[in-house]
């Protein structure tokens, strides 16, 4: 991959050596050593929902006012939002010929009035995700495209530079949001993040010449992770920037988690800048992936023996981190979760499931900031998979669904009673938030 040269005397070599044998040892704590950890579990219980996200843009039942109101009934103190960027899409920004920004002022409305629902029913924790990413002007770039630093590197600087500039701006609109993803899934073999003529949904066969490699997508990660993190620092130092949540699918030894600290450490990065920056700390402030457990459920909960291997699976990507002086950053589990596909029989074993996973979680990864539930609802009005995997992760039935209509399932209930210590006490909210979405 093209990088600018950096010209580096021997002299500042070697000081910056000694540096990093000094300073990358800031922490080095160890996945062991819980008694030092501090971070704040206020903010533990999460959830997302990219079905509903922005008053029924997916699956039109799912309101803004019905996330804020389950927000309520369950306690739900951390949120991950799903918002598109590309105007072209109907999102959030419109680029003119000089590459200026301006807000789509419908769509932000419906973003402002998602948040205060949210902050409605108590949500004070936000998490920001982008649905696509923004381009300059002109680009034929969409979705979540990015143009090849090694066949057009302006380009691909421009992009680095405008998604930047579309970060700042939603933190100004935006204050109290103070977490920011850069991406979702970019290890997912392309369709998180890939070259310009990726084909979603097509084979591997089809988009094989539109796939970036692991290093190549490390980089990229690393120069979109510095690049939106300078700017969000910029207007206001509380802002912070998760790695783009990784899926694990392909990464069970965690090469492409190791490979990003690795393009860090290279010196050949962030591009477009003179002086090559190593420290992880300018890159991003928590560590993200999606530690899904068998997420296609069973009717028999999962066994301890498997609790114990996703454990060290877990255990074992905080530990690459750790190797990294990053042991004292948090981490958020962006997404975690099981679909019933739509079998009823499976509704306890999920339930059991999601109780042992966040005692664990809670007891034995201190490290561990937030969890975020996958997700709010089941989809009734987008089919968006072969066997009802998407549709049926939800913890409520969808408001629109014919037979339960807004009805929580055991796990919902489950969930909230882990969080609460008096969670009994929420049930009632539960009969009374059926009650009022079947009405309508």
């Amino acid at each position: 991959m093209k990088r600018i040269k950096k010209a580096l005397s021997f002299l500042f070599v070697f000081v910056m050596t000694l540096s990093v044998g000094l300073t990358g040892c800031k922490s080095k704590k160890t996945s062991s050593d819980q008694e030092e950890y501090t971070f704040n579990r206020d903010y533990l219980f999460g959830m997302c929902d990219p079905s509903g996200s922005l008053g029924g843009g997916v699956d039109k039942a799912i309101t803004n006012e019905w996330l804020g109101d389950v927000s309520d009934v369950m306690g739900i103190k951390s949120f991950r939002l799903w918002v598109s960027l590309d105007g072209n899409l109907g999102g959030l920004f419109n680029v003119d010929i000089e590459n200026n920004l301006t807000f789509n002022q419908a769509y932000l409305a419906k973003v402002h009035d998602f948040v205060d629902n949210l902050k409605r029913g108590g949500v004070e924790n936000f998490l920001f995700l982008p649905t696509c990413f923004i381009y300059p002007y002109g680009s034929a770039c969409t979705g979540f495209d990015v143009p090849d630093p090694n066949d057009n590197e302006d380009e691909y600087l421009g992009f680095l530079q405008i998604m930047a500039k579309a970060y700042a701006m939603m933190s100004r609109e935006f204050p109290e949001i103070k977490n920011w993803e850069t991406g979702n899934e970019p290890d997912l073999h392309g369709s998180g993040m890939h070259k310009p003529g990726y084909t979603p949904g097509a084979s591997t066969v089809v988009n094989n010449n539109y796939i970036y490699n692991n290093e190549e997508l490390a980089y990229i990660i690393a120069d979109m992770s510095w690049y939106i993190r300078r700017a969000l620092k910029e207007v206001n130092e509380e802002n912070r920037v998760a790695l783009p949540g990784l899926s694990l699918a392909y990464d069970a030894d965690g090469e492409f988690f190791e490979a990003i600290y690795t393009g860090i450490e290279s010196k050949k990065l962030p591009f477009g800048t003179e002086k090559s920056d190593i420290d992880p700390d300018n890159y991003f402030d928590i560590l993200d992936w999606h530690p899904y457990c068998d997420g296609n459920a069973t009717s028999t909960p999962i066994t301890d023996e498997r609790w114990e291997e996703w454990k060290e699976l877990a255990i074992s990507y905080h530990d690459i981190a750790a190797r990294h002086g990053d042991a004292d950053k948090p981490a958020y589990f962006s997404e975690f979760g099981w679909t019933d596909r739509g079998e009823t029989d499976v509704f306890e074993a999920i339930a059991v499931n999601y109780e042992k996973g966040l005692t664990i979680i809670r007891d034995e990864m201190p490290w561990v900031e937030v969890v975020f539930c996958f997700r709010v609802t089941n989809l009734v009005h987008q089919k968006a998979s072969d066997f009802g995997t998407e549709e049926n992760f939800g913890l409520f039935y969808s408001p629109d669904d014919s037979l339960y209509p807004g009805r929580a399932k055991p796990a919902a209930k489950a969930i909230t009673n882990f969080f609460n210590v008096s969670g009994s006490e929420h049930f009632k909210d539960f009969d009374w938030l059926e009650e009022k979405y079947s009405n309508k």
